[in-house]
């Protein structure tokens, strides 16, 4: 039996919306306090009671151990090592994201730098609206159409865990489609190498969320 929970979509009309200035003003006073920020934003996104004014790191840090001890008997690969980070981390990463994500049954896709990733595709029938994760930690909501929109023409990776194989997986023709679907520039009759370090820290950078702003 699927153990994940449920989230309940609004019945509101909501086409795209930043989360990132709730409660900014209430919580100047405590402006030096380190929150992390993308816990925070996907705590809004499945409306979780801990999200008001009154939020703080003490709080932050309940509320990561509560919500793992919640999914205990929840099968998932790597579950512990993402926990960890999660519940002692001081920010959660797209892997951590794409966990809680998968808990709590919501469709959510990371987007930088023309490459997309689906953290999580859901099953309980909310397939019309999807989460957009930014790089720099704000989601947003989409409708499908705009979404499918929003992705034409990016690279998706597959798997938040491992965004890029070992050089040996791909062949020549592969990475070059791939260097020209995200636009990178490389030198003509450049070898296979080069190509491949170079799409290879493309990806790592989109993929790197700790100090980005949009």
């Amino acid at each position: 039996m699927d153990k994940r929970c449920v989230y309940q979509m609004p019945r509101k009309r909501i086409i795209k919306y930043d989360f990132n200035n709730k409660y900014k003003k209430k919580r100047q006073k405590r402006n030096n306090e380190k929150i992390d920020i993308l816990f925070f934003h996907f705590l809004d996104v499945i409306r979780h009671p801990s999200v008001n004014e009154y939020y703080s790191s003490h709080v932050e840090k309940n509320t990561k151990l509560e919500i793992c001890q919640s999914f205990d008997n929840l099968k998932y690969r790597k579950k512990d090592n993402i926990e960890d980070k999660i519940c002692y981390g001081d920010q959660i990463d797209i892997p951590c994201l794409a966990y809680m994500s998968f808990c709590y049954d919501i469709n959510m896709v990371f987007v930088s730098n023309k490459i997309f990733c689906h953290l999580n595709k859901s099953k309980n029938g909310t397939n019309n609206i999807v989460y957009v994760v930014k790089p720099s930690k704000t989601i947003h909501v989409y409708e499908r159409d705009t979404f499918d929109n929003l992705i034409q023409n990016m690279y998706e990776v597959k798997d938040c865990n491992k965004p890029i194989n070992s050089q040996s997986y791909y062949k020549l023709g592969d990475l070059n489609e791939i260097v020209d679907v995200i636009g990178i520039e490389v030198k003509p009759k450049a070898k296979k190498a080069d190509i491949y370090n170079q799409l290879k820290d493309y990806i790592e950078d989109a993929f790197d969320i700790s100090e980005k702003i949009d």
